[in-house]
């Protein structure tokens, strides 16, 4: 399976992804964190399903340690900070800058992005409540955007291919953990 060209979204990263040949010793730090997607259920409310660390590190929702393939890390990276840009995407605000899908029921999950945005690890956030890939009808509208951004839309997506290691059934409990202390340190 080849990697996508680089203007392309990387959908597939994560079949790309191999096993981590240091699984066992990796040690996620904030220092290296990149970016992280998450997922906030009433249930779990701080849960994950990515987290990617420097240099090309990902840490599934179940807490495997998997090596991003070369060619998609750039992607991945560009896409993240697109999606969390002020400049390609308007600040929606609200509690973790949240946009809101019109949904038929309420109780969805908020899955959002954290991305590192300095040196100093200084995060930057966007979430959407009631994300599915398909619906993008705002409720509320943000100013006159009635429409989930497309960034959003296509970051979302491509992100929640990290729940494929969620659904494995083989977690890493300590790994997971580890993980969201340094994702979710303030």
């Amino acid at each position: 399976m080849s990697a996508p060209a680089p203007n392309t979204l990387p959908t597939g990263w994560y079949a790309r992804t191999t096993e981590h040949p240091s699984k066992s010793t990796f040690t996620p730090s904030r220092s290296t964190l990149s970016f992280a997607f998450l997922e906030s259920t009433r249930v779990n409310p701080e849960g994950f399903l990515a987290a990617f660390f420097a240099p090309n590190v990902v840490v599934d929702g179940a807490g495997h340690v998997r090596q991003v393939a070369k060619d998609d890390l750039p992607a991945l990276t560009a896409l993240a900070h697109r999606a969390t840009d002020a400049d390609s995407v308007p600040q929606a605000g609200g509690f973790r800058n949240q946009w809101r899908i019109r949904q038929r029921r309420t109780d969805y999950p908020i899955d959002w992005l954290r991305v590192a945005s300095d040196a100093q690890g200084e995060l930057k956030e966007v979430s959407v409540y009631g994300f599915d890939g398909t619906h993008d009808e705002l409720d509320p509208p943000v100013g006159s955007i009635d429409r989930l951004p497309s960034v959003l839309m296509d970051a979302f997506r491509v992100f929640s291919e990290g729940r494929q290691g969620f659904d494995s059934g083989d977690r890493d409990q300590d790994m997971i953990e580890k993980t969201k202390r340094v994702v979710n340190a303030e």
